[in-house]
């Protein structure tokens, strides 16, 4: 831990104070309920309504009782307004179902039933919610404990100057695949506090850490983790105007805000010293996922994707469409990532191509490292663009300058422009920062002479 005196928090502040929301979210359906736009409103209601969230469901169930931007229709409002009842709606949902109830006949019934069976929380919890880990889940746990760390790196060697002269703290989540040789390749922030603060120092403490990995008949395997690095300023708790903000935001969440919904959950998922309990806020994340709010359906669709149970892990590729159809950046990263770990073939890798190009249109630098390493890797001729996985590459150089593959994805894409020298030069600093790490260096070795022989190299560099 850094110790400072000064604590300041503005910024700090400032980078959850704007979150963007999805396509369909509960403040756009309010407003557009509020301008009388009821066919708008109705939309988006039932968006959020076939997601779990109550009061969408329970305005759903009015606006069909009250023919508000759709037909009137009293099966269907009866139906919603019981969904919404069993998830804790208001008293407009039970009215609804104390007035119409007895005049429900058997017709009307199978309507609501069937309406119950595809949106109801039974239905809902086995195609979306997220469920308690399962015994099977459970057993696994040995397995994953396989890759796990033997020499942690310590994080304030990489503690930004920024955030030490501002008294910053901070965490990141990473996920990296560690290799035989013990070392992290591509580590990856899936979630950060304060936002993009401390993704380079995170990164960095990934690659200088040493792990262990299962064995299968002796020979060392492959495996991915994941870990919380937190930054932290010596001496210092949570400072009081984050903490007096944390304390309005508790408020406003537990009263229903989407925004401060997430905002809650990932100021106490990130920050130690706001939630020495380690609660953990997955349901106040889904709140806010179920109100439209994309970067908590991002955290949401990110945490089932890493579950081993089949159903679990359907439902974050669910979670993470919805949020990267919205625009959500790190969710079309996630996903693009997830098709090439899976290697979903030729059309997997032009639909992860198309994700990262949306993520770089909206500016993320970081998904110009992925699609640089897409550009040089493509399984045919066609496929490849190595002038433009250059600029992409020299773009990210900044941000991910300690990583050996940036490094080796440049040479690469100089290599299939053939300037082979340009080629060689970058890989030999690419072999160098691998040493460094304590990396096996056979692989960059290999293509260092493959350039010296004035051959490119066009497959992709990065492991998923």
């Amino acid at each position: 831990m850094i110790r400072v005196r000064c604590v300041c928090v503005a910024w700090f502040l400032a980078a959850f104070l704007v979150t963007p929301v999805a396509h369909a979210d509960l403040y756009t359906a309010e407003a557009a309920y509020q301008k009388k736009d009821f066919a708008r409103a109705f939309e988006l209601f039932r968006e959020l309504a076939e997601l779990g969230h109550p009061m969408a469901q329970e305005t759903l169930a009015v606006m069909y009782v009250q023919g508000e931007g759709v037909a009137r229709d009293n099966a269907l409002g009866y139906a919603w307004a019981t969904i919404a009842q069993s998830n804790g709606s208001s008293e407009a949902a039970k009215s609804i179902v104390d007035q119409l109830g007895p005049h429900m006949n058997e017709t009307a019934r199978q309507r609501v039933q069937a309406v119950v069976d595809k949106f109801g929380k039974a239905a809902l919890e086995k195609r979306l919610l997220p469920l308690p880990h399962t015994a099977a889940e459970l057993a696994m746990q040995p397995e994953r404990a396989a890759c796990r760390m033997t020499r942690p790196a310590n994080p304030d060697d990489y503690y930004p100057p920024q955030a030490v002269k501002e008294g910053v703290s901070g965490s990141v989540v990473i996920r990296t695949t560690v290799m035989p040789d013990g070392h992290a390749r591509n580590p990856r922030v899936t979630f950060s506090v304060p936002p993009n603060a401390f993704d380079a120092a995170g990164r960095n403490v990934a690659l200088a850490t040493g792990y262990a990995v299962p064995q299968e008949n002796g020979v060392g395997v492959p495996c991915s983790i994941v870990f919380k690095v937190r930054f932290t300023i010596r001496g210092e708790g949570a400072p009081s105007a984050v903490s007096q903000h944390v304390v309005k935001l508790k408020a406003a969440a537990e009263a229903g805000d989407p925004l401060s919904q997430f905002q809650y959950a990932a100021l106490l998922t990130g920050w130690h010293e706001l939630n020495p309990q380690q609660q953990d806020m997955t349901p106040m994340f889904l709140k806010a996922a179920q109100a439209g709010i994309r970067s908590a359906q991002f955290y949401i669709g990110r945490g089932l994707l890493m579950r081993r149970e089949p159903a679990e892990y359907q439902k974050g590729l669910l979670w993470l469409k919805m949020a990267a159809d919205a625009g959500q950046q790190d969710a079309q990263i996630e996903l693009a990532i997830e098709i090439l770990r899976r290697g979903d073939g030729a059309e997997g890798g032009k639909l992860a191509r198309e994700l990262l190009e949306k993520a770089v249109a909206s500016g993320s630098e970081d998904a110009g490292y992925y699609l640089a390493d897409q550009l040089i890797g493509g399984a045919e001729a066609s496929q490849r663009n190595p002038r433009r996985a250059l600029d992409l590459i020299s773009e990210v150089y900044a941000i991910k300058n300690d990583d050996p593959s940036t490094l080796e994805i440049r040479a690469a894409a100089f290599s299939q422009l053939e300037n082979f020298s340009e080629a060689a030069r970058v890989q030999s600093n690419a072999l160098r920062k691998a040493k460094k790490l304590g990396w096996s260096t056979g692989p960059q070795t290999q293509r260092l002479e493959l350039y010296r022989k004035e051959q490119a190299w066009t497959q992709s560099l990065l492991v998923y």
